[in-house]
């Protein structure tokens, strides 16, 4: 028989079991909150077959807390509140596991398991762009104690030509890319990539905001304007701490009767390193280093062949003349000479002689060789066209002989292209021939002939020799009146041919503009130049045969070469800056560019003195 105990400690050990209201209201608050997440959406779609069949329902099973078990505390092991399945997330990926744990797998010795996945994306250089330029090293190079300096010579396309000629030859680029203060932008930037000890410029109209800010950067530079009413000018700039000037030239070609171009001629003194730039070198300058430098910007009219040898023939003997004045110094001459490689007037800077008695003088430049011709606009109706409607005509021909209405996007007719023959023989020859009244019924061009439009205008006998371009040309005394201006560096020109007179021949008068004699069809230079691109080996494909650059100027009428730098006996070229490749400046279809501030390629070379190398040489041979 059971005490009363005994029989108390069964109902006691029941009431201990039996959960309390708080745990059974603990317990159904969990449940609801489980089942309002399960049905509630996810906040993003991380995909699945039936994430989102119904709307407020959810295909996976409803969580349910773990029974309990009463035989253990309730606060032991126990979360009311776990993570729903559908926020869980894999462990991140963190080493590469076989796809076979076979213990033959690896049993091959010639079998080499796969890299883990984070080795194989290895860093990758960033492509090179097309328009990059890399720098070029002459074999063999100088001593290594040679003194060495960088010259620089860039065409910058003055800001009132680039406006002036904006629906000719740049109506394809933007009008902010155009803008002088865009222009500008880049090409100090483009000067401080290449960091030449000597800028020799060209076409440059602003030169206060290059002295300004090139100064800030340690240049000093001088500018001479073109004569007449052109505003631009050549300029030259030399890093002030490894130069200083000695002497200083303009030449004006127009007192010799070769147009308004001018050149630049300055004896530079190379500075001891022992002079800081702050400094003030010793007096004496026994034992340094000088150099002249020239910068030229040739006369544009491909016509002129006369007048472009002229103004290279009279800088080589200003130049060989300076030299000599201070003990032979080397000679760098840089510039736009506007000729081709090769071109008769390449081959009488390199070759130092030229005959031009048997040379055509309207190609002595090459810049045929290299012009871009637009397209011909196209007429469909062209045959019942007549001359009375000249207002809907590209050309028509007024009282006075010119032209009235406008001609091709690229053509331009100027002072320079024409060269009255008269005023090269010094006489009154007059050669007028009647202007037609109609060409042809009317007819321009037509579908089958493109060049229709240009033969037109050439048999219009408008031009050197028409009557009212020499009454402008001569004033009512005869006497021969101011010259024109030239025409722009970068236009391209209509040939305007007349029957009593030959482009190609050669008059007294200009043959003494070439040859500086109208009895000498020879002309001769003392001056040993070497090209500097034509003494570095090509290891980008960017030169021509010749080792010239395949292009330096590029726009709407002119894609080819027309700058170099040349460099006389008593220095070594170093290296040169590869130019861009031709391919890669054909993307646009002219400079310059959302880059490239200028319709020409600045060329870089860097010269070592090293007069004992070509002492020696000129021994051996």
């Amino acid at each position: 028989m059971r005490s009363v105990d005994d029989r108390r400690l069964p109902v006691v050990s029941s009431m201990l079991n039996k959960p309390s209201s708080s745990h059974f209201l603990h317990t159904a608050t969990a449940a609801a909150a489980a089942a309002a997440m399960s049905i509630r959406p996810s906040s993003s779609y991380r995909g699945g077959r039936n994430q989102w069949r119904s709307r407020g329902y959810s295909n996976r099973p409803p969580y349910s807390p773990r029974p309990d078990n009463h035989n253990n505390d309730a606060t032991t092991d126990y979360n009311p509140h776990p993570p729903p399945h559908f926020n869980s997330r894999p462990a991140p990926f963190s080493h590469y596991h076989p796809p076979y744990t076979n213990p033959f797998y690896y049993q091959n010795p010639h079998f080499q398991p796969p890299p883990p996945l984070y080795n194989q994306q290895q860093f990758r250089p960033p492509p090179q762009r097309h328009d990059y330029r890399n720098w070029e090293q002459a074999k063999p190079g100088p001593p290594p104690t040679c003194e060495r300096f960088r010259v620089l010579s860039y065409n910058i396309l003055a800001d009132y030509l680039a406006i002036n000629h904006r629906t000719k030859l740049y109506f394809h680029i933007p009008r902010h890319i155009l803008h002088w203060e865009y222009r500008f932008s880049k090409i100090l930037f483009e000067l401080g990539l290449w960091s030449a000890d000597i800028l020799c410029l060209q076409v440059v109209d602003r030169f206060q905001d290059l002295e300004q800010n090139l100064k800030l950067r340690g240049y000093t530079g001088i500018w001479k304007m073109r004569t007449g009413e052109p505003v631009d000018g050549c300029a030259i700039f030399w890093r002030s701490s490894r130069f200083k000037l000695l002497q200083e030239e303009a030449i004006e070609f127009n007192k010799f009767g070769l147009r308004d171009n001018v050149a630049q001629i300055c004896v530079l003194e190379s500075l001891s390193e022992k002079s800081s730039a702050g400094s003030h070198p010793p007096a004496s300058s026994e034992g340094r280093n000088k150099v002249v430098i020239c910068n030229i910007h040739v006369l544009f009219n491909p016509k002129r062949g006369e007048i472009k040898l002229g103004q290279v023939r009279i800088l080589l003997e200003r130049a060989y003349a300076t030299s000599k004045l201070w003990d032979d110094a080397p000679v760098v001459l840089c510039g736009d000479f506007n000729s081709t490689p090769k071109s008769s007037l390449y081959n009488f800077i390199s070759e130092q002689k030229l005959n031009v008695s048997e040379l055509p003088r309207d190609k002595i430049s090459g810049q045929y060789s290299a012009e871009i011709y637009p397209k011909r606009p196209v007429f469909s109706n062209f045959r019942s066209q007549s001359i009375d409607n000249a207002t809907q005509s590209p050309t028509s021909v007024d009282n006075n002989g010119e032209l009235s209405s406008s001609l091709p996007t690229n053509t331009t007719l100027t002072e320079d292209e024409k060269t009255p023959k008269e005023e090269s023989e010094g006489s009154s020859v007059n050669c007028t021939s009647e202007i037609t009244e109609n060409i042809s019924s009317g007819v321009i061009t037509d579908d089958n002939n493109p060049d229709g439009l240009l033969k037109a205008i050439e048999d219009l006998s408008i031009g050197e020799d028409s009557t009212p371009f020499l009454s402008g040309l001569h004033g009512p005394d005869g006497s021969v009146a101011e010259d024109g201006n030239d025409v722009a560096d970068s236009e391209p020109f209509v040939e305007n041919q007349n029957p009593c007179y030959d482009p190609s021949g050669w008059t007294p008068m200009e043959i003494k503009a070439a040859t500086g004699s109208s009895e000498c069809m020879t002309m001769e230079h003392h001056l040993k130049l070497r090209s500097t691109y034509t003494e570095v080996e090509d290891y980008s494909g960017t030169r021509d045969s010749y080792g010239e650059p395949q292009v330096t100027s590029y726009h709407r009428g002119f894609q080819g070469t027309l700058d170099y730098i040349w460099r006389s006996e008593g220095l070594q070229t170093v290296r040169v800056l590869a130019p861009i490749p031709k391919k890669a400046m054909e993307w646009t279809p002219g400079f310059p560019t959302k880059k490239w501030g200028s319709d020409h390629v600045a060329l870089v070379a860097e010269l070592a003195f090293n007069k004992v190398a070509d002492e020696e040489k000129s021994q051996i041979q």
